[in-house]
């Protein structure tokens, strides 16, 4: 039984979609200012290389999902919070930093996964 709960859904993203993928890739490049702002303290702040190579490669697939969403493929929406608490956990664990940041990436997400991604779910590839 196909139950069309969110009414005319048309299956090309709208408007409104593109400006919440826009939204969403303000709101991941804020996070990745953070990193490099910590990148270019890492001398003084004595943190290893291989720290900066996980994290910016994290902040590269966020970048990936955000695109990955953008053409409509679930991937993207399934490893974007996942790669997201990950890179929030890494600076918690190594740096004892609390990222609002990635906090309020996770807010947009959540924001246009209920309003955008959740009635286009079947058109998603």
């Amino acid at each position: 039984m196909d139950d069309n709960y969110f009414g005319n859904v048309p299956e090309k993203p709208t408007l409104p979609y593109y400006i919440g993928i826009a939204v969403l890739l303000v709101a991941a490049f804020l996070s990745v200012n953070t990193d490099l702002a910590l990148f270019s303290e890492r001398k003084d702040v004595e943190i290893q290389d291989w720290y900066f190579w996980l994290i910016f490669s994290i902040d590269l697939a966020i970048f990936a999902c955000v695109i990955l969403m953008l053409f409509q493929r679930k991937i993207g929406v399934i490893a974007m919070p996942v790669l997201v608490v990950l890179h929030f956990m890494l600076h918690r664990f190594y740096l004892s930093t609390f990222l609002y940041f990635d906090v309020q990436l996770l807010f947009v997400y959540f924001a246009l996964g209920l309003f955008m991604v959740i009635p286009r779910w079947k058109f998603f590839r």
